[in-house]
């Protein structure tokens, strides 16, 4: 796909490796007066390992953070580690960016740090604490063959689904913190608002998909979590995010799931009808997770 250009809430700190100020949201990196932008499947690659500085991340967690839900090739995520060397300027043989760990993954050996705009170290920037958050994690559906329709019509038509949901979730108090090429990211402070900013975005997003004529009709998947997550450069990071994207994954097209403890936290006098799918277990996770799908009540 083309590059993704987000027109989320931007962050008051920059993240910086080697050097490079990376803007995840934009799809961009930046050291004076140069400038790339990534591919947001590049980006999403780069991103994984952030989040795990100095560890070895194995191609499949590489894999699961930019291709998810999908199987790809040996080579595709090859492919793109030597995109992101070329854009960073880094050699495979002597790496100051990117180590190759043979047979088992990736480690990410530069430095990281963080800035505020005015290019001064933020207080606490190293010190990024974990806070509970309810966490909702949205896909497009089977993007892949989308594109392969019309990929220009079908990248115009995802970042409009994904401008109207960031809109939808601004309403009903949560924050769009990043858009991953065919995925969106968002943070809330109550359950019930997430799952009223979901149900009625795919609500509308359903009327609006009878309007198109053609084959490149945009679907959303969605899953809602609750769970510890770190958030820094408008990149959302932890065990919440993971069960969100995990959730959103067990959902059909137009659908909502909904883990078993934000489903709990939920006043029942709320439109809502669920369906328990049962405990499920999910990758990555030891206990089997509680899981519902959730569907607006008919107008009576």
């Amino acid at each position: 796909m083309n590059e993704t250009e987000s027109k989320i809430r931007p962050s008051t700190d920059i993240l910086s490796i080697a050097g490079w100020k990376i803007h995840s949201s934009r799809n961009l990196i930046e050291k004076g007066e140069q400038s790339v932008r990534l591919q947001p499947r590049t980006m999403a690659v780069l991103t994984r390992l952030v989040e795990s500085p100095g560890e070895v991340v194995t191609r499949q967690q590489l894999e699961d953070a930019a291709w998810p839900n999908m199987v790809v090739g040996y080579d595709a995520l090859s492919h793109t580690i030597t995109k992101l060397r070329k854009a960073f300027d880094d050699d495979p043989k002597n790496p100051r960016l990117i180590e190759t760990i043979p047979k088992v993954g990736y480690r990410l050996i530069a430095e990281i740090s963080h800035t505020s705009l005015d290019g001064e170290s933020p207080p606490g920037a190293k010190r990024l604490e974990p806070r509970l958050a309810v966490i909702l994690h949205a896909d497009v559906v089977d993007s892949t063959s989308l594109v392969q329709i019309n990929e220009t019509l079908a990248h115009e038509r995802i970042q409009n689904a994904f401008q109207r949901f960031s809109e939808t979730i601004s309403a009903h108090h949560g924050i769009a913190h990043e858009i991953r090429g065919d995925a969106l990211v968002a943070e809330f402070n109550r359950a019930s608002d997430c799952l009223l900013a979901a149900l009625s975005f795919q609500a509308e997003n359903q009327d609006f998909v009878n309007t198109i004529a053609d084959d490149i009709q945009v679907q959303l998947r969605i899953g809602i979590s609750m769970g510890e997550v770190v958030i820094a450069d408008g990149t959302v990071t932890g065990a919440g995010v993971v069960l969100a994207q995990r959730l959103e994954q067990m959902a059909g097209a137009g659908g909502v799931c909904i883990q078993g403890a934000a489903y709990e936290t939920v006043p029942t006098r709320l439109p809502f009808n669920y369906e328990s799918l049962g405990e499920k277990q999910v990758k990555g996770f030891e206990e089997p997770v509680r899981v519902y799908s959730v569907r607006l009540k008919p107008e009576e």
